[in-house]
């Protein structure tokens, strides 16, 4: 028994130890396998590591050899002098990199680097010919230039030095900068000292004749304004109103909105705010007009144009005014809000209310006259010929001959229209099909300009009937009776507080084109048989559909009484607002801008 359980024992350690051996066998394996597989690694990373060292070697040597090859350098072709050769030599300048484009330069007075040349263009000579002509007139040229070859002598660093400092000039660095780059710059005192003199020179820039300033483009012509009639251009309006007239119309507003011209406001029921906003109050005491409590109402856009090209801010077509002339002019090489300008001014006054507006288009004609060196051509339609008129006419002759160079007018009512008595009588919906006349009267009624546009008695003769009913006759003469009859006397006071305003017809002054259309069937006089609440019997006359054939030739009067040209222009078949569109017109206005 005793033999037997020795021998179990020992079967136990024998497994025991040929387990250790497997265990020891298995475990020197995978120590092997893995103890070769960090080899590997190890070794895997000394080759690549070599194989990028050389990799990165030839890459460098040969981005080394790209940077060392200098670019060909060829003088800009550049010829004459003046601020040509100043804008070819900048122009060149900017396609090598060292100077922005033109649309992208830096304004003077802002932060930032200036820029520099390249590498291989610094401390040449070349880059100091290039910035002293950018920086200086003929003239002071040669003082720079004998100061730059006596900084050469000296010493290359001093000539490198100048390089940069004229480069940063040349390119519009604000003074921080220059400053920055004086200060760091290792400049004998004698160098600097000369670069001052130089900066100081550089800052009084030489006589030129009149033009535009540097960074404007020169218009191909004489600039232009552009000044609107009635109805012409958009009006803004903000409300904190105490009460309103309908429980759908907006109390308060947080900021300006177009209340002139919106399509959307003139839907029926939303079209009685409307009215509510954009009417006006007259003051028997005053005699002048306000808007509504908590109603405020400016134009926007003065001395641009977008608030003429499109009556209606989404562009559309209904709404479409001086785009047409506007683009035309802007392809022959005009640019909107530079070389040509707009005009816009609170068309529901006559001129006694707008002084503001004169005072700040005069100001707009002297900034034009000093940006551009020209007189400018005002180029005026339908009521706004009469403002025009009203302006030129307060004017010196003195202003006028140096500010103005033409005054092209196209549909002017220089004798009013008969087409005012229906809009105070009945009104008129101006063709806009969503809008009512009636429901507009009241509107049209409390604009002074309305009644502004009354026919005058130096344009019709007196007898003239303008509106008849089955009881009674309307002339020139009983304006204050038709008033009366309409149930509006305060139409009354309006007119004899405008009617003097340009009453006399005095000549503006200045070269005048009148543009008139005709061949159109022009509202002439006018038969209600119940008179104000129905539509009128209509009689035509010869005109441009708005404005008579008599009132637009009062403009001939003025031959032999200036001694400036007075230039009669027919344009057949031409409707009033579509005479803006016609290449008649545009034609006309080309060859006033540009010549014959």
């Amino acid at each position: 028994m005793r033999k037997k359980g020795k021998k179990k024992e020992r079967k136990k350690e024998r497994k025991k130890e040929r387990k250790k051996e497997r265990k020891k066998r298995e475990g020197g394996r995978e120590g092997g396998r893995e103890g070769g597989r960090e080899g590997g690694r190890k070794e895997g990373r000394k080759e690549g590591r070599k194989e990028g060292r050389k990799e990165g070697r030839k890459e460098g040597r040969k981005e080394g050899r790209k940077v060392r090859q200098r670019p060909k350098f060829r003088p800009p072709p550049c010829g004459g002098g003046g601020g040509g050769f100043h804008r070819c030599i900048r122009s060149q300048l900017a396609k090598l990199g060292w100077l922005p484009e033109r649309g992208a330069a830096r304004e003077r007075g802002s932060s930032g680097t200036p820029p520099f040349p390249p590498d291989w263009l610094r401390g040449s000579r070349r880059a100091i010919d290039w910035s002293e002509a950018l920086l200086l007139g003929a003239t002071r040229l040669l003082v720079a230039r004998s100061a730059s070859f006596r900084l050469g002598r000296a010493r290359r660093a001093e000539l490198r030095g100048f390089s940069y400092f004229s480069a940063a000039l040349a390119g519009g660095a604000s003074p921080k900068a220059m400053g920055s780059l004086f200060s760091a710059s290792r400049l004998l005192p004698a160098t600097r000292l000369a670069l001052l003199a130089l900066l100081l020179l550089c800052s009084q820039p030489p006589a030129a004749a009149p033009g535009p300033p540097r960074g404007r483009t020169r218009a191909p012509g004489p600039p232009v304004v552009l000044v609107p009639g009635d109805l012409g251009n958009q009006l803004e309006a903000k409300l904190d109103k105490p009460s309103v007239v309908h429980y759908l119309c907006s109390k308060k507003t947080d900021s300006y909105f177009t209340l002139w011209l919106n399509l959307e406001l003139l839907l029926p029921v939303i079209i009685d705010c409307w009215i509510d906003n954009i009417r006006l109050v007259y003051n028997r005491t005053s005699g002048c007009t306000a808007p509504p409590d908590g109603v405020n109402i400016k134009v926007p856009g003065f001395g641009k144009t977008f608030a003429l090209e499109f009556l209606d801010p989404s562009k559309r077509s209904v709404g479409t005014y001086f785009y047409t002339l506007v683009q035309k002019l802007v392809d022959l090489g005009y640019e909107r809000d530079e070389s040509i300008r707009g005009a816009p001014y609170d068309w529901r006054k006559a001129p006694n209310e707008n002084g503001d507006y004169f005072e700040a288009l005069r100001k707009l004609i002297e900034i034009i006259y000093e940006e551009y060196g020209e007189p400018v051509v005002l180029i005026a339609h339908s009521m706004g010929n009469m403002y025009s008129l009203y302006f030129l006419s307060h004017q010196p002759q003195e202003w006028k001959d140096k500010y103005i160079r033409d005054f092209v007018s196209l549909g002017a009512p220089w004798g009013g229209v008969a087409k005012a008595f229906r809009v105070l009588a009945s009104g008129d919906n101006n063709r806009i099909p969503v809008i009512s006349s009636f429901k507009i009267r009241d509107q049209q009624r409390s604009a002074v300009s309305t009644s502004w546009l009354l026919p005058y008695n130096y344009t019709w003769s007196p007898g003239k009937i303008f509106v008849s009913t089955p009881s009674a006759n309307y002339t020139i003469r009983d304006f204050q009776k038709f008033y009366v009859d309409i149930g509006f006397e305060d139409g009354w006071l309006m007119r004899k507080a405008t009617e003097a305003l340009i009453y006399s017809m005095t000549p503006p002054g200045v070269r005048t084109h009148c543009l008139y259309g005709t061949g159109v069937n022009t509202p002439d006089s006018f038969f209600y048989d119940s008179l104000p609440d129905k539509e009128p019997k209509i009689f035509y006359g010869d005109g441009d559909g708005t404005v008579n054939l008599e009132s637009a030739l009062q403009c001939q009067k003025w031959i032999g009484q200036q001694e400036q040209k007075v230039i009669l222009y027919e344009l057949p078949g031409n409707e009033h607002i579509e005479m803006l569109y016609n290449n008649l017109t545009i034609s006309y206005v080309k060859k006033v801008l540009f010549g014959s």
